[in-house]
Formats: C-alpha cells, sequence, structure tokens
C-alpha cells in the first residue's frame, strides 16, 4: 500500500469515527462498538504508516498521537460518562433533574449566588471520582510518545513551528500587560452585578453569561446563523455546506464544538443555547471554523487538508467572532440599537479580557506541566499557582479536572491565544483592503480565502514569531 492508499484509508476511517462521537456529543443514539473498531482500525493504520513511511513529517506525529489516542479513548469516553452520571449537585436541581457536570453551566445563569458556590464546591470535592481516567490518560499518552521519541510538547510546538520559550514568553507578557485592567474590570463587573468583589467560583462561564442577562430582552430581531451566514456570502464565501445542530438535548455536550468527518466536503457545529447574545459569539466562533475547513482546497493531499494546527484551526474561528465586537457591524448587520451595541462591546471586551486572563493561567498549566515533567498529584498545586498569577484569585487547583478541555486534551488551550494575535493581524490587513466596512467587500474574501485554501500551509500557520503587542492594545482599548 503507497501513500495515498494509505490516506484514503484514514480519512475514510477518520470520517466513520468523527460521525460517531458528534453523534454522542449531540446526544443522538451512536455505537461504543463501532467507535471500538474504528478507533482500532486507526491505531493499525498508525502503525502502518510508522512501519513503513517517515515522509510527511506531520503525518508520523499524527500518527504517533493517533496510535496514543487508541490506548486512550476508551478512557475518555468513561470519563464522559462518568461526568454525566457522578458530577451532580445533592443539593440543587436544574429542569427537574440533579445539576450535572453537562447542565452546571445552563444552571448557574440564573442560579442564586450561594447555589452556585455550594454546586461548585460540590464538583470540586467530586473531582476523585474522574481523576484516575485523567491521570492514566496522561501517563499512557506519555509513554506512547515517548516509544517514538516524541513528547506532546514537541508535537505541539513543531505543530505551531516555534519553541517553548517564545510561547511562554508571549503569554507572560499578554498576561502582564492586561493584568490590571482585567482586575479593574472584573471587580467593576462584579461589584455592578453582585454587589461585591470577585470570588473563586465566578468563572469565565458564568461570567460570559450572566453579564449580558439585563441586555437579553433587549436583543430582538436579529438571527445570528441568518447574519453570519449573510456576512459570510457578502465576502464571496459559501455557508451552504455547514450543517448545524442547535437541538437542546439532556445529553448534549455543553459547549460549542465544529466537528469535520469529512474536509472540506462534510463539516457541521453543534451548539447548546444558553443566553442570546453570547450564543452569538459561539455561533460565530463555530462558523468560522466551519467556514475555514470547508474552503480549504479539496485537491490538497490528506495531511495538508486535516492537520493543521490547533492555532491555525483557532484563527479563523476567533476572527470570525471578532465581528461580534466591533459596533458599526452590530448596528448595520445585527439591527442593534446603537446605545445597546455600545453597551455590548463594552462588556464583550471585558469578557475578552477575563478570558486571557483565564486562558493565560490554563496555557501557563499546560505547557509547563509537559516541560517541566509535573507528576499528576502535583497538578493541582501547579494550575492553583498560575491562575493566581494570572486571575489575582485562589481558584481550587482541582478545578482544571473539570474544565471541557484541560483534561481530554493534552495541549490545546493556548492555541486560543496564539490565534488572538494572528486575528489581529487579519482585522487590519481586512481594513486595508475593504475599508471600515470590510465584511461588504469581496476583495476582502479573497484575501481571507488566500488563507483557508492552503491548508496547513497558510500563511498563518507559522507562530514563530507571534506578538502579544497589537492584541494588548486591541484588548485595552475601550
Amino acid at each position: 500500500m503507497n501513500y495515498d492508499g494509505w490516506s484514503k484509508k484514514v480519512e475514510d476511517n477518520g470520517a466513520e469515527l468523527s460521525n460517531e462521537y458528534f453523534n454522542m456529543q449531540v446526544g443522538l443514539p451512536y455505537s461504543e462498538q463501532k467507535i471500538h473498531e474504528l478507533e482500532k482500525k486507526g491505531e493499525e493504520l498508525s502503525k502502518y504508516f510508522l512501519d513503513h513511511f517517515k515522509e510527511p513529517e506531520e503525518v508520523y506525529r499524527s500518527s504517533v498521537a493517533g496510535i496514543a489516542g487508541g490506548k486512550t479513548y476508551q478512557l475518555l469516553l468513561k470519563l464522559h460518562d462518568i461526568r454525566k452520571t457522578d458530577v451532580k449537585s445533592e443539593k440543587h436541581k436544574f429542569r427537574d433533574q440533579p445539576v450535572t457536570w453537562t447542565t452546571w453551566r445552563q444552571f448557574v445563569v440564573s442560579a442564586e449566588d450561594k447555589a452556585r458556590k455550594e454546586v461548585y464546591d460540590e464538583f470540586v470535592n467530586l473531582v476523585p471520582k474522574i481523576s484516575p481516567q485523567i491521570k492514566e490518560f496522561f501517563g499512557t499518552s506519555k509513554v506512547i510518545f515517548e516509544q517514538h521519541n516524541l513528547t506532546p510538547l514537541q508535537n505541539y510546538l513543531l505543530g505551531h513551528k516555534t519553541s517553548y520559550e517564545k510561547i511562554i514568553n508571549f503569554l507572560t507578557e499578554l498576561r502582564d500587560g492586561v493584568k490590571n485592567k482585567y482586575w479593574q474590570e472584573y471587580t467593576n463587573e462584579t461589584q455592578r452585578m453582585l454587589g461585591r468583589p470577585p470570588e473563586y467560583y465566578d468563572d469565565l462561564y458564568f461570567m460570559r453569561n450572566v453579564i449580558f442577562n439585563d441586555l437579553v430582552g433587549k436583543f430582538k430581531g436579529a438571527n445570528p446563523l441568518d447574519c453570519v451566514k449573510k456576512t459570510l456570502t457578502n465576502l464571496g464565501l459559501d455557508p451552504s455546506k455547514i450543517h448545524v445542530d442547535d437541538a437542546d438535548r439532556p445529553n448534549k455536550y455543553p459547549s460549542p464544538f465544529c466537528s469535520s468527518p469529512r474536509v472540506p466536503q462534510d463539516v457541521r457545529i453543534s451548539y447548546k443555547a444558553e443566553n442570546p447574545l453570547n450564543d452569538t459569539r459561539s455561533i460565530y466562533h463555530e462558523m468560522g471554523h466551519a467556514i475555514h475547513e470547508t474552503h480549504v482546497d479539496p485537491k490538497l493531499p490528506y495531511h495538508e487538508r486535516y492537520l493543521y494546527s490547533m492555532g491555525l484551526a483557532e484563527t479563523f474561528s476567533q476572527f470570525i467572532e471578532s465581528l461580534v465586537a466591533n459596533k458599526t457591524y452590530l448596528v448595520e448587520e445585527l439591527k442593534l440599537d446603537p446605545e445597546l451595541a455600545e453597551e455590548y462591546v463594552r462588556r464583550i471586551k471585558v469578557m475578552e479580557l477575563m478570558t486571557v486572563a483565564f486562558y493565560t493561567g490554563n496555557s501557563l498549566f499546560n505547557l509547563k506541566m509537559w516541560h517541566d515533567n509535573v507528576p499528576f498529584e502535583k497538578l493541582d498545586d501547579l494550575y492553583a499557582k498560575e491562575q493566581e498569577q494570572s486571575m489575582n484569585l485562589q481558584i481550587p487547583g482541582a478545578y482544571w479536572q473539570l474544565h471541557h478541555i484541560l483534561p481530554e486534551n493534552l495541549l490545546y488551550v493556548p492555541s486560543y491565544l496564539l490565534s488572538q494575535a494572528n486575528v489581529c493581524e487579519m482585522v487590519e490587513k481586512c481594513q486595508e483592503i475593504g475599508g471600515e466596512r470590510w465584511w461588504n467587500d469581496k476583495k476582502a474574501g479573497k484575501y481571507i480565502v488566500s488563507l483557508m485554501k492552503p491548508g496547513t500551509r497558510s500563511p498563518m500557520s507559522d507562530f514563530s514569531n507571534v506578538k502579544p503587542d497589537k492584541l494588548i492594545k486591541e484588548l485595552m482599548d475601550f
């Protein structure tokens, strides 16, 4: 079997597997037996590549990750199941059922302060129920990477074409550059909404909903899905291939996500309504992922269509989402009242500051855990330390194990922040091409497609020279 034959088998197997996982995450029927069979086949295909090929280099690394995934996916399935069944409140209910990990974010939007704290503390105390799976996931993955003279950290850095030192410097400068402004705005908002300074249980996922609560009733008439499709069409892009699952099923994954069984032919997004304003950002974000993947050149080889770095993937989602933080866009395209749009943008900016604070802490934790070979038993302490420096709060260290990304991805979260720096460059270029209302300019659209079409060879895929300066300026400018 030559490389082309191998890559077709891998793509076909991946498409079937992606479909099963999509169904699992959106609460539709799926087959654990089929997942097992497809994961096993994927692992065998990864081994075949390692036995018969050495190039392309990114496929070698992906094959190592594939073997690790084949050895650990059952741990992650078990983690999903335990979170749904065992991480639940004994004190509080949501829609007449105990609050669980999957309904936690929806519950906190309207819960009383005391109830939010109680559920948060309950869930932190339940972390030992999920820790064994998380520990084994990381430990098994590390061993498999080392067997092939790699580490998860090396794989991440090579994929982003940068170094550990450069990413650490970028994140540290970003954290320090916004820290005072973040804390001032965060404190102002909790005083406004709750009449007190921030507490550890006022986490990002509570704040990003409740901060908009009093604006929700004023958000009338706009359909964010229709609006983002119209904008993409005005740019000369084609959103018609993207399938949207917006059903609210009890077992549906609480976070919005994009799934791509086949690039560029079969791309899907899923979201679970929380509140209209926040849903708008989620829809724009996931449509950014989806429009990217539907505009990758279908003639590219397998690895150039699928194996782009997480930083590159997040670049386009963050880019499309950035439209929602533009007052002119909100007034003219989403038809918001100008005063409402201005206040909405202000609060989005506050949440961007909070997101950067939260994710710089997450990212520095995630990078250092691999670089310094921190034992699993010490990770909670490391997380608490990094988040205290980034967020100025004493957050229970075990919280990271309840996160929706950190415990089930080897290394991902720095990509959100690297991509935001990319977005600043892209928006600046679009403004040069199409002016203030660049989202109506097809020349700006052609520029965007030129970054999407090359897949992994996109000009935005190299993070070796990424700087935080423009991002810091944009975050502070309100």
